[in-house]
Formats: C-alpha cells, sequence, structure tokens
C-alpha cells in the first residue's frame, strides 16, 4: 500500500502481491517514503552491523590464524591450550551475553554497542602483548565480556526496525560479514605475515594490531550514525515523519513495543517453549563451531605438505559457500517462500548432516573429503535465518525476543565451553572420529526440531487467531456448527417451549454436555486467563481479554461474572455469521449497480497494493472502500434487531408521541439510518459515491 507517513499509511508487510523487482531488493517495491527510510535503515544500522560484525569476527578467526602461523611455539602452547583459550573466550561470551542483550532494551543502542566496539578493539591488540598463555587466556576472557552482546543485539535491532518480507536478507547479510571475516582473516594472514620481524614483531602480533587498525574507526562511526530503536530514536538522521512510519510499520508487523519486566512476564517466558527448543535447535547447527577442523586437517597433512599460507587459505572457501549460501536462503525464504522460514532450515540441516555423516566415516574418497569440508559452510549460511525464525516467533514481546535471541548464543557458548575439550580435541587431529559423531547425532536432532517448531508455531497462531482466511478451511468445525445452531434457533424462536429438550438431545448428538460453539468460546476463555494482563497493550486485543482484564480489575464495580464472560463469548461467536453475509451480498450488490463506484473501488485497492489476505488495519486505510462499506450498511442495514433505549427522568416525545420515565424504547437501524445528512455528518466524510 502507497506510504504517507502523516496520515499514517503503510505498506502491507505479509505476502504483498510483488512485482518481478521485490524479488531483487524488498524496497524497490515500496513507495518512496518507506523507500528512504528503508535506505537509511540499510546504510546505518546495517552497514554498521555488518562492520562491527566482520571485525568482532575477524578477532576470533584470528586466533586460530595465529596459532598455526607462529603464536603456538612463542607461548609455549602444548596439548589443548588452544582449546582453553577459546573456552575462556566462551565463558566471559556466556557471562555477559544475556545481561548485554536485556541492557539494549532499557539503554540506548547508539551508546551500548559502540562502547563494547571500543572496549573489544582495545582488548584485542593488548593481545600481541601476551608472553605467555596464561595472559592470553586472561585478555581472551574479557574479549568475549565484550563482543557477547553483538550478534544477538543486532538481531535484535535488526528485529526492531525491519519487516517480515526483508529481515531474512539483512540478518543473512549480517551473518555473511562474519563468514567474510573468516574468508578474509586467511587473506589477512598471508599478508600480514610478510610484516614479521617489522618492530620487532612476528607475524601473528602484527596480525592482532592490525586487527585493532581496522575496528577503531568503525566504532567510532557508530557513535554517530548508528540508530536507536523505533521508540527511542532520537538522532538527526530520521525525520518525525519517519520515526511515526517505523513505528506502524512494527505495528502491522504486529512486533509490540517494550514494556516493563515483571515477575509474571518473567514466568510466561520461562514457560513458553520458545527459549529452549529454540536455543536447543542453534546448539544442533553449532556443532562445529569454533573448531579449526579444516586448518588443522591442511597443517596435519603429510603428503603433500602444506605452507603457512596455504593453510590460511584453503579454508577460506568454506566461508565464501557460508556468504553464498545465506543470501540464496535468504532471497528464496523472503522473496519466494513468502516468509516462511522452515524450508530453507530444513534443506541446511539435511545437508549437513550428510556432510558430518561423510565425514564421520572418514573413510572416504579424498576428492568428496574436501568436498565435505566445503560443503559444511552451507547450514552454517542458514543461521541468519534461525535469527529471523526467532524475531518472528516472539515478535508480540520485546523482552522476550531479546532474552530469547541472547539465550540461543549463549547456549551455544555455554556448549562451546566444554564440547570441544572432549569431542574436537588436538590430539584427534585430523580424523576427529568423536567430533563429525557428535556433530553428525546434532544434525539429525535438528532435522527433527525444525517441524516440530513449525507445528508449535502454527498452533499458536491458530489459538491466538482462528485464522479461517489463512488456512482456507473450517476451523475445528465451526463454521459448520454455526449453520446448524442458526437453523435450530430459527426452529426455537417459532417453538420455545421445546428449548430444553433439543438442546439436551443436541448435547447427546454432538457429544458435548453444551453447544459446540459455546464450549469452543470457553476453550479460548481459559487460555486466556493463563495470560497475565498487559498495562500498556499494543496492537489489536480480543474482547475476551478485555472482559477478563475489567473483572480482574473490578472496573466501576460492574461486576463481570464469569458467566458474563462465557456468555458474550458465546454469544459473539454466532453473531454476526448471517449479518455479515448479508452485509458482504449488499457490498458486491451495489457496487456493480453503480460502475462508477466499481471503478473507483478498482483503483484504490490497485494502487494500495494490499496483501492477498489483507488485514483489517490495512483495509482501514483505503478511505473510498470504508465510505462504499459504510453506505451500504446505511442502505441495507443486516441488523434487524431494534436499538433500545432507556427514556430519560422526565419522559420524551418521540414522534409526537409521549413515553414516561423508566420505560424502554427502541428504533430499527433502518429507520435510524435513513437520512444521509445525519450519517454523512457523523462520519466526517466528504467523498462523492455517486
Amino acid at each position: 500500500m502507497s506510504t504517507d507517513a502523516e496520515s499514517g499509511q503503510v505498506s502491507e508487510e505479509n505476502k504483498e502481491r510483488k512485482s518481478w523487482k521485490s524479488f531483487v531488493w524488498d524496497s524497490l517495491d515500496k513507495s518512496p517514503e518507506e523507500r528512504r527510510l528503508v535506505l537509511k535503515l540499510d546504510l546505518t544500522l546495517l552497514t554498521l552491523g555488518c562492520l562491527g560484525y566482520f571485525t568482532k569476527y575477524l578477532d576470533q578467526a584470528n586466533l586460530t590464524n595465529a596459532f598455526v602461523s607462529g603464536m603456538k611455539e612463542d607461548l609455549h602452547m602444548f596439548g589443548n591450550q588452544l582449546n582453553y583459550a577459546t573456552t575462556c573466550f566462551t565463558v566471559g561470551y556466556i557471562v555477559a551475553e544475556i545481561p548485554s542483550n536485556l541492557i539494549l532494551t532499557r539503554v540506548r543502542p547508539s551508546i551500548f554497542i559502540p562502547t563494547c566496539q571500543m572496549l573489544w578493539t582495545g582488548l584485542t591488540m593488548c593481545t600481541a602483548a601476551c608472553k605467555t598463555p596464561t595472559q592470553l587466556y586472561v585478555l581472551r576472557f574479557f574479549v568475549g565480556v565484550a563482543e557477547a552482546g553483538y550478534y544477538p543485539g543486532m538481531n535484535y535491532m535488526i528485529g526492531s526496525w525491519y519487516g517480515k518480507d526483508e529481515m531474512a536478507k539483512r540478518a543473512c547479510i549480517l551473518n555473511g560479514s562474519g563468514s567474510a571475516a573468516l574468508m578474509f582473516s586467511g587473506f589477512l594472514m598471508t599478508a600480514v605475515i610478510n610484516l614479521g620481524g617489522k618492530g620487532g614483531l612476528p607475524g601473528w602480533k602484527w596480525l592482532f594490531i592490525m586487527d585493532g587498525v581496522i575496528s577503531f574507526p568503525i566504532a567510532v562511526v557508530s557513535y554517530i550514525f548508528l540508530p536507536d530503536s523505533p521508540e527511542t530514536c532520537r538522532g538527526f538522521l530520521f525525520t518525525k515523519e519517519q520515526i511515526t512510519l517505523a513505528k506502524k510499520r512494527m505495528v502491522l508487523a504486529e512486533r509490540r513495543l517494550k514494556q516493563p519486566i515483571t515477575w509474571a512476564k518473567v514466568k510466561k517466558i520461562f514457560s513458553s517453549w520458545h527459549i529452549y527448543l529454540l536455543s536447543l535447535y542453534y546448539i544442533m547447527i553449532s556443532g562445529t563451531s569454533g573448531t579449526p577442523i579444516f586448518p588443522q586437517y591442511l597443517k596435519d597433512h603429510v603428503k603433500p605438505k602444506y605452507s603457512v599460507q596455504q593453510i590460511n587459505l584453503y579454508p577460506t572457501g568454506t566461508y565464501a559457500v557460508q556468504i553464498f549460501s545465506a543470501l540464496v536462503f535468504a532471497w528464496v525464504s523472503d522473496a519466494f517462500l513468502n516468509g516462511q522460514r522452515w524450508g530453507v532450515l530444513l534443506f541446511g540441516a539435511v545437508f549437513n548432516l550428510i556432510t558430518m555423516g561423510s565425514l564421520a566415516a572418514w573413510n572416504i574418497a579424498e576428492g568428496w573429503r574436501w568436498a565435505c569440508y566445503y560443503l559444511a559452510g552451507i547450514h552454517v549460511g542458514a543461521s541468519g535465518i534461525v535469527f529471523t525464525w526467532a524475531n518472528e516467533i516472539c515478535t508480540d514481546d520485546t523482552e522476550e525476543r531479546a532474552l530469547v535471541l541472547a539465550t540461543m548464543n549463549s547456549m551455544v557458548s555455554v556448549v562451546g565451553a566444554w564440547l570441544p575439550l572432549l569431542v574436537w580435541q588436538q590430539v584427534d587431529a585430523p580424523v576427529y572420529h568423536k567430533g563429525f559423531i557428535t556433530a553428525t547425532v546434532f544434525g539429525a536432532i535438528a532435522v527433527i526440531l525444525i517441524p516440530v517448531m513449525k507445528i508449535l508455531q502454527d498452533k499458536e497462531v491458530k489459538d491466538e487467531r482462528l485464522g479461517f482466511l489463512t488456512k482456507g478451511e473450517d476451523i475445528a468445525g465451526l463454521m459448520k456448527s454455526l449453520d446448524t445452531i442458526l437453523h435450530l434457533h430459527t426452529f426455537l424462536s417459532v417453538f420455545p417451549w421445546l428449548m430444553p429438550m433439543v438442546h439436551f438431545i443436541h448435547g447427546i448428538l454432538s457429544k458435548n454436555k453444551e453447544v459446540y460453539h459455546q464450549k469452543f468460546g470457553n476453550e479460548k476463555i481459559k487460555l486466556k486467563r493463563q495470560e497475565t494482563a498487559d498495562a500498556d497493550e499494543t496492537g489489536p486485543v480480543c474482547m475476551v481479554k478485555k472482559f477478563i482484564d475489567a473483572q480482574r480489575r473490578k472496573d466501576d464495580n460492574k461486576g463481570i461474572t464469569d458467566w458474563d464472560i462465557s456468555l458474550n463469548a458465546g454469544a459473539n461467536i454466532g453473531a454476526g455469521s448471517d449479518t455479515t453475509a448479508i452485509t458482504l451480498s449488499s457490498i458486491v450488490y451495489f457496487i456493480y449497480q453503480n460502475p462508477q463506484v466499481l471503478e473507483k473501488v478498482r483503483d484504490e485497492i490497485e494502487t494500495a497494493r494490499l496483501a492477498p489476505i489483507p488485514t483489517f488495519q490495512s483495509v482501514q486505510q483505503l478511505p473510498y472502500l470504508q465510505a462504499v462499506i459504510k453506505e451500504v450498511t446505511r442502505v441495507n442495514p443486516a441488523s434487524g434487531l431494534p436499538l433500545w433505549r432507556e427514556v430519560p427522568k422526565g419522559g420524551a416525545v418521540l414522534c409526537g408521541q409521549y413515553f414516561p420515565e423508566g420505560n424502554a424504547g427502541s428504533k430499527l437501524s433502518t429507520a435510524a439510518n435513513l437520512s444521509e445528512k445525519i450519517v454523512i455528518s457523523r462520519l466526517g466524510l466528504d467523498l462523492e459515491l455517486a
């Protein structure tokens, strides 16, 4: 839909009717205003995020490169001491990761994130001064603390600004920048090794110094240009209109703004499957994370014997595969699968299962072994899709979203702190039999987890929204039941004395002790009672939850009982089923009776580029269509029920007839809406419908 920041019109996020341009880059199919906003985000948030993640991963990769390029000998490192250094980094990462992401929801990201970058830049450069493994361990611990919140934090920021059709590409580009750092690290080491001896420093020390030289200016620029979240953004880059537009984009994406962290919220987060299964799945696909399996294979190879430059250079192909697969997964997921994430993740998991299983067997053709080392990068490329999916699963709770993203990354670090010491031991290189078997088992579990999470996600959507249009089916047979009930009530309105008997028989035949739709309503009430009352609701709130919250607060002593809630829930399921059909029929009839109106409605809808299944909010942004709907309901109101009113104190005269106070009077909606002047004035419309 065309965008107008002032009027609040925002492009539809989900399943847009897209032109070919959007498959190349999503913003090309958006309005000029929204395109400018997305471009600014790409040039600031995405670009700086990628550069920062590049330097972060450059530091991590260069530890392995430095180890095989002279650091091992200079620091007299033996046995598993490289793993110990990696573990110290991981422990610092674990300690700080979750607190960092929660701090990010309360402190301006434009200050917090660059400060972390400055810290790890300084600490990385200090690595060049290490003379013993112990000094290296201490520095790596604090580097881990500084870097802990960066990757989940940037994914959290991407989820705070970008829509569903935009997130996967940005998350995968961010993830790809880490792979680019791993690839670049090999080239950098190859170049920097020639600096060995300059200033009395060996080449591996120059590697950490160059890391700092690259990182420092990026951190400085981030202080200036990195945006905050939409609700706290106050930088000079975005206008007020663009910030308003960004907030409305998040409302349409059903992304909640931040709320107070309460004990009830914490309980809700930890009683959900999100934090457990998403973390477990991310652990399963990260079984080879941080393990120098390919460089060690090359280092231990005898025939031929590879040089230091070759050992650093050849593994870069794996990272090229990671980048390529990440971009392919992102474009396929966003553009061709309309935001479905599980399909590409399942593809990556199956591929990982094949490559790790082959390497576990080990006695395979040399060419296929090399291919497996390279193709192992495919599933790593899906990492950005995992975080995109997590952002979407936790979309309605900002604090849960931050906590889950941090926990996913943190749990991988927890496992990474001890698992390499058991299954990726240097003494087992290059076969790593235990490691590859473990990675194969992890891959099999990942293949199982993906459809399980998809089923649970679909169930949540179904529980929250009935989804008749989305699913294209009669959810739980409710519509069929309503049709039966309407026929039944028509009969009972003529013979009301049969009502107790018929309801009793109906309950037996349907194997329910009550009318089916009432039971359905009571099930929804039970689900809503399990939720806590939200002080600051954003987006639509269902009527049942409003009743329950009012009952909890005891608003105005209204005395809302459980029976009131149950009765209203059951009535609202049935109410509108016939009147909606009448209204839709009337709209189609009157529009086609007036060709000029039909033409205007078509033009407005085509210009808006609505989704195939438009949301209620997006349709409300079509003023002409809204006017047509309201005019049709005036001319032919579907409700045949009278509008009852109590006569006020002192009585009233209506149409020349006196009515004493306390009596009830009514008027049909047809008569109440007969005057065009009254309706047009009330609606504030200035549209020519004829």
